[in-house]
């Protein structure tokens, strides 16, 4: 009898182990479901932002977390201007931040690159967090990004709940997460330098004509699909080579730099603006009439016109540069999408030439394809039009 309870007791035992894996089995069939579902979706982004915002927004839902942070590698200063160009602004992510050394990641994670799952350590993992956090987490995993041989950041999962990253937990499926997180940060941050090294100029940093050429050739499509206008802004420096004659080439390249700058924030998010090669601009205008696209070119000239430009040396300098503008607009000219792209960006380089010609420091208007072959309109003389037709 009593080795009839013994077994009894046994089996009952067995049964609970049993029944142990099988949840056991369960669970991590279940975390390993959800892993691959993450992984699929990390492999889905195409763009650094892209990716950094699926991180930091979804890691939150997918972990059941109270805090992610990011941190990424930038030694040269590139990845945040990157960000920026791609309107993703780092002083809007406060759990985005970047180091200038893999030094500290060195220190966290050893040789071994391991996840690290743990407390909280002070003075080992703040730099996780920007002053905003108030609430630092009472645990952590802590995911190495790293890919052929060096370290691109690393990823922190912070819980309120001291026990919710304990040292005990197994590393297996974080592990292979920063593994796959690894290879797709590496991914977009090449994809990223080589967009700009084919697309970029490196003078002033904004687009250069290959790239220009490349999107109006797609805002022709755009227009052509939504009837809207499409406004095209040609620039080029006054008296340039007097500039480079009388204070040299590399107070050339500074004044190019600076008319760069000057010209963007007269441009929305969606313009285009690109160096078209040597002293000359362009910039691409979607949605705008002909109005919208003459104001805007009067608004870069007036701000060039009134800066002085510090070349160094204790010199300044004033500059100023002349525009040619020119408006598609569907319903008025039709075409290829080549014969489009061409015709408009022919029509404001006439029209350039004639501000040229007309005295410089001016914005001259070239009026919509249609008028192709008619002669230009000077801005004066649309705006005196403008004036009559308001009063009546």
């Amino acid at each position: 009898m009593a080795s009839l309870e013994t077994f009894t007791t046994e089996l009952a035992v067995l049964d609970s182990h049993i029944d142990e894996l099988v949840n056991r089995i369960q669970v991590n069939d279940q975390k390993w479901k959800q892993l691959q579902n993450l992984e699929a979706e990390f492999l889905y982004r195409t763009s650094l932002s892209e990716l950094i915002e699926f991180t930091l927004d979804n890691s939150l839902l997918s972990f059941g977390v109270d805090i992610v942070s990011l941190v990424l590698l930038d030694t040269n200063d590139e990845l945040n201007s990157y960000l920026e160009d791609d309107h993703l602004f780092v002083n809007q992510r406060p759990n985005l931040l970047f180091l200038d050394s893999e030094l500290v990641l060195k220190q966290l994670f050893g040789k071994a690159r391991r996840a690290y799952v743990g407390p909280f350590q002070t003075g080992l993992h703040e730099f996780f967090f920007s002053d905003e956090f108030v609430d630092l987490p009472k645990s952590l995993a802590i995911l190495p990004l790293y890919r052929r041989g060096g370290y691109i950041g690393a990823m922190a999962l912070g819980s309120q709940d001291n026990d919710r990253f304990s040292t005990a937990l197994s590393t297996e499926f974080l592990d292979r997460l920063a593994l796959i997180a690894g290879v797709c940060f590496e991914n977009t941050i090449s994809i990223e330098l080589l967009k700009r090294t084919s697309f970029i100029d490196p003078l002033t940093r904004i687009n250069n004509r290959r790239y220009f050429d490349q999107r109006l050739g797609e805002e022709v499509d755009r227009a052509l699909r939504s009837g809207d206008s499409l406004s095209c802004l040609f620039l080029d420096i006054d008296y340039f080579k007097k500039v480079n004659d009388t204070y040299g080439h590399q107070s050339g390249d500074i004044v190019i730099q600076h008319i760069a700058q000057m010209m963007r924030p007269q441009l929305r998010s969606a313009d285009v603006l690109a160096r078209y090669g040597g002293e000359e601009f362009v910039a691409m205008i979607t949605g705008a009439t002909s109005q919208m696209a003459i104001d805007v070119a009067e608004r870069i000239r007036k701000s060039v016109a009134r800066r002085k430009i510090d070349i160094g040396h204790q010199s300044k300098i004033s500059i100023t540069v002349s525009i040619g503008v020119a408006t598609f607009t569907p319903k008025e000219f039709s075409g290829s999408r080549d014969t489009i792209a061409r015709t408009l960006l022919g029509q404001a380089d006439e029209a350039l030439f004639d501000a040229k010609r007309g005295g410089r420091n001016r914005v001259e208007y070239g009026g919509v394809l249609k008028d192709v072959h008619a002669n230009l309109v000077s801005v004066s003389s649309v705006n005196a039009a403008s004036k009559k037709k308001q009063a009546g």
